[in-house]
């Protein structure tokens, strides 16, 4: 299971912006004359989203497309099913079988359904054992009609015995590597018979068998059955909403992309048998579209052996609900697929599969930054240490915000002690600290159109004593799209937010 690596869901954007303005802030100031009041210029920084991104999550999971629009992509595992599975079915074709005539069918262990033309012999050996007792020389022939050597021809396998009194003879193996298996009905057919010296004369042995033993191939042709094919189960996380605690996001135009890369060389047909989304309040919607069971996947031709063709699909408002699956506060997406094979029954197509056929099956979950937002909160606690703030009686902090984002984010903070009870709180409620950009009918926020938002922040000493009680701080954050979150707004990459903040002490003394 994969996860996008963002840091800590929503709070992401806001720990690069603090990341980068402590990068950014002036050199400590030295206080050549000890005076009661002081204003100290703090920092002037200026973070774009794609700063933001770049700093606490991998890049590869966004993309950008030629306008700076901007996309999060969550992928699944690649999930397989291998053609190894299918050729084990076909090396059951092994042991010692008996011929109870001088023409006899051996039965060619095939899957359910399967018609097999040919097969290309990987590995393998073949051996003829018998008994007979004569009173002169025979000689024994062999010919196995559907089995055609490295050079072309029909295997044919004949001995002269002088002394044909054998209780038991077996003949040397025969290394079947570079065989070409040609059945008939599914079957590898054995033609013998021994004649006798003086007169030839053909007579019959009372026991003879063939054996094979560690039978592979590794090609195979013909019509392959008609075998459902089960894919392993997987889960994709959606980690960008994991610190979420309520509110409602709403994206324009999620998608789920399921992605295969078929070298098996016959139809397919992808199915889900599970494909749920998961909300953080533990409700779970099921994806449905016309298309769950009915996904075609396309696969290559008999002049492509060794190819592979990829299929994709994807599930949008146009084909399924998932405008509905994805809204809310989605925090994973539970899925199992299944390939079909040749779900149409149509015999008439001669297909093929080699040792190394696989059916790759990766689920994508895409979210492009398109949509609303409307009071979604989360929360998280950092630790915090203000013990060598001794001789502070006040504090004023003013910080000034320019947002090119059509976000606007509410804080508030609160302090907890030890026991994680509250002391005190930074605001006594919650502070708009940066303001949304104005968008247009596109959602998309103008050239050189922002909002600026001056916030002070007044600390008395009796509140900077309780500050220093604290431990941890519980940060909450609210964010709304523009216009209250009533409108759908983009996201790009070169949209950024500037602050400056500058502090204001009064000591004592």
């Amino acid at each position: 299971m994969n996860k996008v690596p963002f840091q800590r869901g929503p709070f992401f954007f806001l720990l690069a912006l603090l990341t980068t303005l402590a990068c950014n802030k002036y050199d400590e100031v030295q206080l050549a004359d000890y005076r009661p009041e002081f204003a100290i210029p703090l920092l002037t920084s200026e973070l774009s989203m794609e700063d933001a991104f770049s700093r606490f999550g991998d890049d590869n999971f966004i993309t950008v497309d030629a306008d700076g629009f901007m996309t999060m992509n969550y992928f699944g595992d690649v999930t397989a099913r291998q053609s190894s599975e299918i050729f084990e079915s076909i090396a059951q074709t092994e042991g010692t079988f008996p011929l109870f005539d001088t023409i006899s069918a051996l039965p060619f262990s095939t899957p359910n359904g399967f018609d097999l033309d040919y097969a290309l012999i990987n590995s393998g050996t073949m051996q003829i054992l018998y008994a007979m007792s004569f009173s002169e020389p025979v000689t024994f022939k062999a010919r196995f009609p559907n089995l055609i050597t490295p050079n072309g021809e029909v295997y044919e396998y004949n001995y002269f015995h002088d002394d044909p009194n054998f209780p038991l003879f077996v003949h040397p193996q025969v290394d079947l590597t570079g065989y070409t298996l040609v059945p008939t009905r599914d079957s590898l057919f054995i033609e013998y018979h021994v004649l006798l010296e003086s007169s030839g004369t053909r007579v019959r042995l009372d026991t003879i068998g063939l054996t094979l033993v560690d039978f592979t191939a590794s090609y195979v042709e013909g019509y392959m059955g008609q075998e459902i094919y089960e894919i392993p189960r997987d889960t994709i996380t959606i980690d960008f909403f994991e610190n979420w605690t309520f509110g409602d996001v709403y994206f324009e135009d999620p998608q789920i992309k399921v992605s295969v890369i078929n070298s098996f060389g016959f139809p397919v047909r992808s199915q889900a048998s599970i494909m749920d989304v998961i909300k953080a309040d533990g409700q779970v919607i099921t994806l449905e579209s016309p298309f769950i069971d009915s996904i075609n996947i396309d696969y290559p031709r008999l002049d492509e052996v060794g190819g592979a063709r990829t299929t994709e699909f994807v599930f949008d408002r146009s084909n399924s609900n998932i405008d509905e699956v994805l809204s809310g506060v989605p925090i994973a997406l539970d899925y199992e697929m299944r390939a079909l094979a040749n779900p149409d029954r149509d015999t008439s197509i001669r297909g093929f599969m080699t040792d190394t056929s696989s059916f790759r099956v990766q689920v994508e979950v895409q979210l492009p930054l398109y949509g609303r937002t409307n009071g979604f909160v989360a929360r998280d606690t950092i630790d915090v240490d203000f013990s060598d703030y001794e001789q502070v009686t006040s504090a004023e902090f003013k910080v000034i915000t320019e947002n090119d984002l059509p976000l606007e984010l509410e804080l508030q903070a609160y302090f907890l002690d030890s026991e994680d009870a509250i002391i005190d709180s930074l605001f006594s409620g919650p502070r708009p600290l940066i303001q949304a950009a104005e968008v247009n009918a596109e959602g998309i926020v103008p050239p050189s159109s922002s909002n600026e938002v001056t916030t002070f922040i007044e600390v008395d000493g009796q509140r900077f004593t309780n500050f220093q009680q604290a431990n941890r701080v519980l940060v909450t954050l609210a964010f709304s799209s523009y216009n209250g979150g009533q409108t759908s707004v983009r996201i790009y990459n070169d949209q950024r937010v500037e602050v400056r903040m500058g502090m204001k002490l009064e000591v004592q003394q």
